[in-house]
């Protein structure tokens, strides 16, 4: 059954009722790119969004009000008639900001890596100018649903003057909008609203509540019931475009519970089409001869964006996507005839879905930079006769029990305070930082930071100390929520920043437990936006300097904490161009690498100079971005899969140098190798945690005990399941190169501890914990037993 029909046979509430409301979240500010105001700004850090009734019938507010008031106080009618600017509006102490309820604000709910957002436009504002009410994560899905539908009965109800109360919820379509209802009228869309969001997948529920049954259909055998529930699939072709090509194909399904492909139909035709709005179409259907052109054979029609998980098999001619419905997700492979039909699709695919990601056309680039992103599909080998030999998988790997520390258990009387105060801490763990001097994992909670430390064998974890009440050396009453930590000084410092306020950096004395200063970036009296740092080389955090890098979205620069101004002068070098930096990393020389929110990549090798080298991007921002140790392999994190790049110059003049340090030939830039999971893996995934699912920040395990700079393993995850990949194994082309394994909630980070290249600490939302690289499994051993559940 879907959201929508649920919603209205669940839930028969007015919609001015005082239950409708979203009980925590953040209002951010989001200006246009065009708006000479241009930064981004955070209104309020925690209020709850509500609706009400105005004096005028058929009109409601959307309400921004304080978190720390009772729900009554912050939705009761009131009597107050101070305010006479509006009739429609009612005032009291607790309302922080209101908005009068209509269809021209463009209510759009979507998703990015970290919280649902909803987002509608500032009409008085900036054209292109919108608010996004960043919905905090613990808030539960069917509190967002509810919201979301009272706010589009409450359009309705305006609009046609009359109760929404008995109406059907095809009645609502209208109202539902998405990304190319705003570019229509050629507004500046927020960056980080996708066609892959929530407000997609709602209107696709609209569209076919019509014609869905009111009862959920009965299990029947299992053959009977995955060919009738791939059937759901099927749709006929409802949109237009402008055809872009076609090639001719074989179809086949992932059966999950034989765990492997069966046919689907043979003799289909898959195309692309152009709709719109830098919007395109994948449309596969049978081939029609000229005398069978009534025949409805199966055909699935899909957006062509990045969470299909594309895939291309060059060695079987062959595409494998995902696909999902409101009851299930399957996996497609589409088998092409020859090379020839096999490159012609996916050069288009891959225009299809730069086009889509970066809005702009694909003819304006290189046509190097064309044949450089279409062979980015391809499974890039990384061997060569050069390529050092990683560390085994195994080498000095024992057999451990796992060491978790929960933040919810309950201990005994004797148990520290101050353990029990961070571990009842309405927050849940976020961040992790592990220190280079003796492996002690800082793990931010909130306003807290809790430090755990290893035993002398890596074998245990324990509860060291926390720091409580983080807050501004200048304000003690601002609050400092940890986002981004770097450690200094042989880990006695600590620089963090709130992402809510980038135009401030802190310095906080870990031994003090406190911070004991407050820096404002300015260049020119100018201040500037920091959006990331990162030390000044690999191991910095090790030494004495004080000194570190800084990014802002047009700039690099070196900070110097003891001067005035913070920037140091002959270490800056900014873009007058829109760069939009996102990420910085650095590696053991000192190298600089920095990623852009469109994926390119720009090598330096000293701070100050122009990029030695410039990766093009795909289109996809970056969630990390790292460095081995000796600067030869970048690891950037996307929201499905990982880049692998060697920037070591294989030929020519330069021939051993790297990217770093010399450029490559225009031909010659290194192609990056995807890792991802399988499909059928990621299908179940989606299904389990949705479209909002996302890796984290992938790490290289340390070297610092061997003499090879080669790192021998990587680390991310996804959902409830820690992924790591194996060096060896990718370089080698394995085609089974990853290792799984599931908790019991989601992991929100991971890395390597520096000292064992095989023991890694693992944060959840309440426990911490230390594992050995030896307790992952096979995913056909760790996925088999799930994997069968995605298509029930």
């Amino acid at each position: 059954m879907n959201i929508l029909r649920r919603f209205f046979l669940s839930n028969k509430t007015h919609s001015g009722d005082t239950s409708v409301s979203i009980p925590s979240g953040q209002l951010i500010l989001v200006r246009s790119p065009a708006s000479p105001k241009s930064e981004n700004e955070c209104l309020y850090e925690d209020v709850i969004l509500s609706i009400r009734e105005t004096s005028s019938p058929f009109n409601y507010q959307l309400v921004v009000g304080k978190n720390h008031t009772s729900e009554q106080d912050l939705i009761s009618d009131g009597d107050d008639e101070n305010n006479e600017e509006d009739e429609l509006f009612e005032s009291d102490t607790t309302v922080l900001k209101s908005f009068l309820i209509d269809a021209q604000l463009k209510f759009i709910l979507f998703e990015d890596t970290e919280s649902e957002i909803l987002g509608w436009k500032d009409l008085e504002g900036d054209a292109g100018d919108m608010y996004e009410y960043r919905i905090n994560p613990t808030v539960p899905q069917d509190t967002v649903d509810h919201f979301l539908f009272a706010i589009y009965r409450c359009e309705y109800e305006r609009k046609y003057k009359r109760s929404s109360a008995d109406i059907h919820a095809a009645s609502l379509k209208e109202f539902v909008v998405e990304q190319k209802d705003l570019q229509l009228e050629g507004d500046h869309i927020l960056s980080s609203i996708s066609t892959a969001s929530s407000t997609l997948d709602l209107h696709s529920n609209l569209q076919g509540v019509d014609d869905e049954d009111e009862a959920d259909e009965e299990d029947e055998g299992d053959e009977d019931e995955f060919q009738d529930a791939i059937e759901e699939v099927a749709t006929e072709e409802q949109v237009k475009g402008e055809l872009i090509g076609s090639v001719l194909c074989d179809l086949f399904v992932y059966d999950a519970k034989k765990q492997s492909f069966k046919t689907k139909q043979k003799g289909m035709e898959a195309s692309i089409e152009d709709i719109g709005h830098w919007n395109y179409l994948m449309q596969i259907k049978k081939k029609q001869s000229e005398e069978d052109t009534k025949s409805k054979d199966f055909s699935i029609v899909s957006y062509v964006i990045e969470q299909l998980d594309p895939t291309f098999r060059f060695e079987q001619f062959s595409f494998i996507f995902n696909y999902f419905t409101e009851k299930a997700g399957y996996t497609f492979l589409m088998r092409f005839a020859n090379r020839d039909e096999y490159d012609k699709f996916q050069k288009m695919f891959a225009k299809a879905l730069w086009q889509h990601n970066n809005e702009r056309e694909w003819r304006l680039i290189k046509e190097t930079e064309q044949d450089y992103l279409v062979d980015t599909f391809r499974d890039v080998s990384l061997s060569d006769e050069d390529m050092p030999d990683a560390v085994s998988d195994d080498d000095d790997d024992v057999e451990m029990t796992d060491s978790t520390v929960n933040m919810k258990d309950n201990e005994s009387d004797s148990e520290d305070e101050q353990k029990t105060r961070y571990k009842n801490s309405a927050e849940h763990n976020k961040g992790l930082k592990i220190g280079l001097k003796d492996d002690r994992a800082f793990i931010s909670r909130g306003n807290k930071l809790g430090i755990f430390r290893t035993d002398n064998d890596d074998r245990k974890l324990t509860f060291s100390t926390a720091i409580e009440s983080i807050s501004s050396s200048r304000q003690k009453n601002k609050k400092i929520n940890l986002d981004r930590m770097m450690l200094q000084k042989g880990d006695t410092t600590m620089i963090i920043q709130d992402t809510a306020d980038p135009n401030t950096i802190y310095k906080m004395d870990l031994n003090r437990g406190k911070v004991v200063e407050d820096w404002t970036m300015t260049k020119d009296s100018v201040g500037i936006p920091v959006v990331n740092f990162a030390p000044n080389d690999k191991y910095a955090e090790m030494g004495d300097e004080e000194t570190f890098l800084g990014l802002s979205k047009q700039s690099l620069f070196r900070v110097d904490p003891r001067t005035k101004n913070k920037i140091v002068d002959s270490d800056f070098k900014q873009y007058k161009s829109k760069t939009n930096f996102s990420q910085i990393a650095t590696t053991d020389n000192g190298y600089i690498a920095a990623s852009t929110k469109g994926g390119e990549i720009k090598l330096y090798d000293k701070l100050g100079r122009n990029a030695k080298t410039s990766l093009p991007g795909l289109g996809d921002d970056f969630i990390g971005l790292t460095t081995s140790s000796d600067g030869r392999f970048i690891l950037a994190t996307c929201k499905t899969y990982l880049l692998l790049i060697d920037v070591k110059i294989k030929k020519g003049k330069y021939r051993y140098k790297m990217g770093f340090e010399r450029s490559f030939g225009k031909d010659d830039k290194p192609l990056p190798k995807k890792l991802t999971l399988k499909p059928e893996h990621l299908a179940y995934l989606r299904q389990v945690c949705g479209n909002n699912m996302s890796f984290t920040k992938a790490n290289f395990n340390s070297t610092l005990q061997y003499k090879t700079n080669t790192p021998s393993s990587i680390i991310t995850s996804i959902g409830p399941f820690a992924v790591t990949w194996s060096m060896r194994k990718v370089l080698k082309n394995d085609p089974e190169p990853y290792t799984i394994r599931r908790y019991n909630d989601t992991v929100m980070m991971g890395d390597f501890t520096v000292h064992n290249a095989h023991r890694m600490i693992f944060t959840l939302p309440d426990d911490v914990t230390l594992a050995s690289s030896k307790s992952f499994k096979k995913p056909s051993t760790e996925f088999g037993g799930v994997v069968k559940e995605y298509q029930g």
